[in-house]
């Protein structure tokens, strides 16, 4: 998958977390290890039903030495927990759509790393506290 740049997988039903979601449990071990996921632009996972949270798949994604990903569509699924600082280290990303899960806490300071973001989806969570000023 070394070469994928754009990966669609909206409403497919798929189901538990989200890197069980692309593979087995032997694969996942590969993905945190290899780049096989450093070149995609674009990752829609929306209108399924993952659940857990995101920061192992943020981790894997801003582990890459150079992270092209513009484009994360997470929305409407079952995903909770705090949003990872790692976030942050996603420097090419435009769109975070995080809409429609059961994400807690508050927007964390990091976001503010993300200097091409135009837009932002937290609706319907369960998201509280205040918005950093690194974000405007």
């Amino acid at each position: 998958m070394r070469n994928l740049v754009y990966l669609d997988l909206s409403s497919n039903n798929l189901r538990g977390s989200i890197l069980e979601a692309f593979a087995n449990g032997t694969y996942i071990e590969r993905l945190r290890n290899m780049d096989s996921l450093c070149n995609l632009k674009t990752l829609i996972l929306s209108q399924n039903v993952l659940n857990g949270e995101i920061t192992e798949l943020i981790d894997v994604l801003s582990g890459c030495n150079s992270s092209w990903l513009e484009t994360l569509d997470l929305g409407f699924n079952d995903l909770g927990g705090f949003l990872p600082n790692s976030l942050g280290k996603l420097y090419n990303l435009k769109f975070l759509w995080l809409w429609d899960n059961s994400f807690v806490g508050s927007i964390p300071s990091s976001i503010g790393n993300l200097s091409y973001l135009e837009e932002l989806h937290l609706s319907d969570n369960a998201m509280n506290g205040t918005i950093p000023e690194a974000l405007g």
